[in-house]
């Protein structure tokens, strides 16, 4: 792969490592309320929701807080689900079917477009403590394409002062989307 694509992996997963402190599991460390502002959701569009499912929900592990069929005013319906990992109201990652149950829409019918570290590619970062187990049911979602197989990475840690240890992995799912799955081996400095 070229060095471009190790640059661009190596900012995106510098960047992408903080992750916000909780008190307990559920528990957020912090009261958004009183933020300025706060990054809340990333909402995919997507083709098949629930195959969309098999990859957020039951192979990385995300829990289903919201699921609904939405419809338009001319009666189209859309089915729009929010998932999130630690807390209810950050980073919670929404998938929306907008032609939910007509699979020969137009929309549904456009290509996929794989472009990764391109202009308008996103890459949605999961840190996992078990990395190989996780890795053995993504890879076995139907229309997820590997990119990158773990692989062991060192970048520099914050302060300069040591190296940030992380298997990085990559894939696409099924409908495009780059997902970065890691697991920090190494605490962060």
């Amino acid at each position: 792969m070229s060095a471009r694509f190790f640059a661009y992996s190596f900012l995106i997963a510098l960047f992408s490592l903080t992750s916000i402190s909780v008190k307990s599991h559920d528990e957020p460390a912090f009261d958004i309320s009183k933020q300025d502002i706060v990054f809340r959701r990333t909402t995919l569009i997507v083709r098949n929701i629930e195959r969309s499912l098999m990859l957020y929900r039951d192979a990385l592990g995300m829990k289903v807080v919201y699921d609904n069929i939405l419809k338009s005013s001319n009666g189209d319906e859309s089915r729009l689900i929010f998932l999130k990992t630690k807390d209810e109201h950050v980073g919670i990652l929404g998938l929306w079917e907008l032609d939910y149950g007509n699979a020969s829409s137009e929309r549904n019918k456009s290509p996929i477009e794989r472009g990764a570290f391109v202009p308008q590619s996103n890459i949605h970062l999961f840190n996992t403590d078990n990395l190989e187990s996780k890795w053995k049911k993504v890879i076995n979602v139907p229309g997820v394409e590997v990119l990158r197989e773990p692989t062991y990475r060192e970048y520099p840690s914050y302060d300069g002062s040591d190296v940030i240890k992380v298997n990085v992995s990559i894939i696409y799912d099924p409908d495009g989307n780059m997902i970065e799955l890691n697991q920090l081996l190494s605490p962060i400095k």
